[in-house]
């Protein structure tokens, strides 16, 4: 816990990425007007970059909401999504698992950024490979809450609100295509899309998908029905939760995953480089002993 953050510094790669985003979207904007034939080719190589590279693309045309915690008042409510190392890491491990079609289980502490990055990550995924994805979480609308930044959808609709036009498919409206626990493409540019549920008895039952998303399995009621409803289903399912204790579905395939039958991500909170010493004394400052184990040593 000696680690530091400068924070000055970061917020000055956040400005130096909103400007450089200002600046591409200003020379788009004025090929347009001088020459299309460039513009076009301007679009499709940043469309090809974005294609090949999730990594490109949320760093270079994704933002998130601003944590008042952590930044000062030189920032703007938008802030520019740049990711951190061990962010950068958990796509690949992501890829890895789709592209192998296998599962992955995610033990983390409280508040590392995985839902945001779940969420950027199935953007990219539903966007420009017409990926067939399934959310569920315990509660609907801890999956979708129109308006309420803690929920899953809403998360991806405020990042493609600030998505350009012309990343989008044509006619593409989000009070449309974006209504309440789905996401789809107008007709024609996309059969598949984004879809939401709760932890109910029926879960999962329908459809077949890219992969499925789990979020908080430890505390889902029916996780044990629903994993078993799931499995034939997908070729990938991504395990997301803080510990629950031992009895419990999560715990069981912990235990799986940590024999080796799939892969194991584990994010402790010292990955993350914002939360230093300082940091941790203020979250931990009236919590009791077995908070602190569950909620961030993963214990």
């Amino acid at each position: 816990m000696s680690k530091t953050f400068a924070t000055t510094i970061y917020e000055n790669r956040l400005l130096e990425a909103l400007l450089g985003r200002v600046e591409r979207d200003l020379e788009i904007e004025h090929l347009w007007k001088t020459d299309k034939v460039r513009q076009k080719q301007y679009i499709r190589k940043e469309m090809e970059e974005c294609y090949n590279d999730p990594i490109y693309f949320i760093q270079n045309f994704l933002y998130t909401d601003k944590n008042p915690w952590f930044f000062s008042d030189r920032i703007q409510t938008l802030v520019p999504y740049l990711l951190f190392d061990y962010q950068i890491e958990t796509i690949d491990k992501f890829m890895e698992c789709i592209e192998k079609r296998q599962n992955a289980f995610m033990e983390k502490s409280r508040q590392m950024g995985v839902s945001w990055l779940l969420c950027a990550f199935s953007l990219w995924g539903w966007l420009f490979h017409d990926w067939k994805i399934l959310f569920l979480s315990q509660k609907e609308d801890f999956v979708d809450k129109i308006g309420d930044m803690q929920s899953l959808f809403q998360k991806i609709r405020f990042m493609t609100s600030e998505l350009p036009v012309w990343m989008l498919p044509p006619t593409f409206d989000i009070d449309k295509h974006m209504p309440r626990l789905r996401i789809y493409k107008p007709k024609g540019y996309g059969t598949w899309s984004i879809t939401g549920e709760s932890a109910n008895t029926n879960a999962g039952t329908g459809g077949t998908y890219r992969f499925v998303f789990c979020d908080e399995f430890s505390k889902m009621d029916n996780a044990k029905t629903i994993n078993t409803a799931i499995q034939a289903t997908t070729g990938t399912i991504i395990y997301n939760g803080t510990p629950f204790g031992k009895f419990c579905e999560h715990y069981r395939m912990r235990t799986l995953a940590i024999k080796g039958a799939f892969p194991l991500i584990r994010l402790h909170w010292s990955l993350n480089p914002m939360y230093t010493a300082e940091w941790y004394a203020d979250k931990t400052k009236w919590m009791l002993p077995e908070q602190i184990a569950q909620e961030l040593e993963i214990n």
